[in-house]
């Protein structure tokens, strides 16, 4: 009976968390509406710019400028590196192209399921060479897009990329990002295959977009990361109350949380009181151990060593 009233408790959180967090971000889209400049030739150009990467996606992959950054992730209280993140970023000529507009792309095109391969395997050659070099290995996850996830036979194929690796279990793993369209059937089987070849899985940039809260309760995820909206709202009393109840929910089913975008030492202060570790944080203390900053993301000598290895070994120590 006890059981049954406390998972009614969360219920009545989870509607009402959702409910608070989509009337913020209606109001944030309508403002970001009135403020946006008209401007008629953006949509020709976006076209223009959406032709241009799926037609150089391929050659793209193969010369370089699609490369994979590694992100650390630190705990706050010892200032430490815990893990890392795979990140995609496209130079191309000598700008970047926005992760927001190339993965946008790929994703309408189909693309990005061989996007994913890349930086899944990328992230496993990386691990390689850090453990044939004797470093400290930090866990990395790989994000897998709506589409990769969809494929029939993605736990098996992925499964059989990592053995291929001769990496033990653990140091690369599954990060997964909710959308519109996800089956939650789909997504849980494939959480749970994940899971039972040995992957941890993690729910990205929860708070934002299409992250279902009803899925706590349902899939069985790992680790929760926080998404940077819900850091930056964590200095008003509302906000803190939303993220504090979302964390103790969170933990209640045995996930690992992680707040992403952390900017101020005020946020860093509180989520050290909660005991979250963070991601992309734009204040690294100065005093942050620098032997293990090198050991995950010692770019500059890594990127020389394997100059014909494109796409491995770029950092991304302040998550820009």
């Amino acid at each position: 009976m006890q059981i049954k009233r406390k998972e009614r408790t969360y219920q009545i959180i989870i509607a009402i968390l959702t409910i608070l967090l989509l009337l913020e971000t209606v109001c944030l889209l309508q403002r970001r509406k009135e403020d946006a400049p008209v401007d008629r030739n953006e949509s020709e150009n976006e076209i223009v710019v959406d032709a241009y990467i799926s037609e150089h996606f391929e050659e793209a992959l193969q010369d370089g400028s699609i490369q994979v950054w590694y992100q650390p992730i630190i705990d706050p209280k010892t200032d430490e590196i815990v893990s890392g993140e795979a990140l995609s970023r496209w130079k191309d000529k000598q700008e970047y192209i926005s992760p927001s507009v190339f993965v946008s792309e790929l994703e309408a095109s189909g693309q990005i399921v061989e996007l994913d391969k890349n930086v899944f395997l990328n992230a496993c050659s990386f691990q390689k060479k850090q453990m044939e070099k004797g470093e400290e290995l930090f866990p990395i996850a790989v994000n897998l897009s709506a589409l990769s996830l969809m494929k029939e036979d993605i736990v098996e194929e992925y499964a059989a990329y990592y053995k291929e690796s001769g990496l033990d279990q653990g140091l690369v793993n599954i990060e997964v990002t909710e959308s519109l369209d996800t089956d939650k059937k789909i997504l849980m089987d494939v959480v749970k295959g994940f899971q039972e070849a040995g992957f941890h899985v993690e729910i990205d940039d929860f708070g934002a977009g299409y992250a279902s809260y009803e899925n706590l309760s349902v899939v069985p995820y790992d680790v929760i990361k926080f998404d940077k909206s819900l850091i930056d709202q964590i200095e008003n009393e509302k906000g803190k109350r939303i993220l504090s109840d979302l964390i103790a929910m969170a933990k209640d089913f045995g996930m690992t949380t992680i707040a992403e975008g952390v900017e101020t030492q005020v946020q860093m202060e509180l989520l050290k009181e909660w005991k979250l570790t963070v991601s992309r944080v734009i204040i690294i203390p100065v005093h942050c151990r620098r032997m293990n900053l090198n050991r995950l993301l010692k770019a500059d000598d890594y990127e020389k060593e394997n100059d014909t290895d494109p796409g491995i070994g770029i950092c991304d120590i302040f998550g820009l």
